[in-house]
Order: C-alpha cells, then sequence, then structure tokens
C-alpha cells in the first residue's frame, strides 16, 4: 500500500502529499525551552490516527467530540489501483471506498480482500 494523500473538508487543514518515490518524514520542531517538554502540537500524532481512521479503524470518540463535521478523505494505492477513502466524524459507522458505502465491518473486509 501506498499512501498518496490526506485531506480534509475543512480549510483549516493543510492537505498531506506523501511521498511518491519513497519515505515521508513527518517532523515539527519544539518552541520551548524545556528538555523535558517533547509536546510540540505541530500534529504528528494526529496525523496517523487519522490515517488508521480512515483505513477502518474503530470509533474514535474523541473525534466525534472535538472534531465535529470534519470529513477525511485518504488516497492511495494497492499495486497500481488507485483508491479513495472517506470518513466522516459524526457518522463513523459509515466509510466510503471510491464512493460505495461501506459499515466498518463490510470495509475491513473488503481491504483485506484487496491486500
Amino acid at each position: 500500500m501506498q499512501l498518496i494523500s490526506l485531506e480534509a473538508n475543512k480549510p483549516s487543514f493543510n492537505t498531506v502529499k506523501f511521498n511518491p518515490t519513497g519515505l515521508t518524514l513527518i517532523v515539527g520542531k519544539s518552541t520551548s525551552t524545556d528538555k523535558n517538554n517533547t509536546y510540540n502540537g505541530v500534529g504528528k500524532s494526529l496525523l496517523l490516527q487519522i490515517v488508521n481512521f480512515c483505513l477502518g479503524s474503530n470509533k474514535i470518540a474523541a473525534f466525534e467530540q472535538y472534531l465535529s463535521g470534519w470529513e477525511f478523505t485518504l488516497s492511495f494505492k494497492i499495486g497500481d489501483e488507485e483508491f479513495t477513502a472517506n470518513r466522516a466524524t459524526d457518522k463513523q459507522n459509515k466509510i466510503y471506498l471510491n464512493d460505495k458505502e461501506f459499515g466498518q465491518t463490510a470495509f475491513n473486509a473488503e481491504m483485506e480482500k484487496s491486500l
């Protein structure tokens, strides 16, 4: 599987485009002078959680609570075939794969077949 991009329906989200020819590094610069404070709030961990969310993770209650109204779209390739997975934080029981609606279990089964 090769990740292509991650987008959201809100303008405050910066689209992430993954490197098509190799490794993608997500880094953040800490502005704190406290050596014990490793939190910088850039969103590296959240980015991984959103990718997992788009790929059929269990419901994430915090997304429903704090990201109400958000929809995420992950584009990826398996072999030479391109896919788009779309999932909303308010309707987490529905995941769209190439515009076809699936429940979580059916989506995961479909992905398993593809992989």
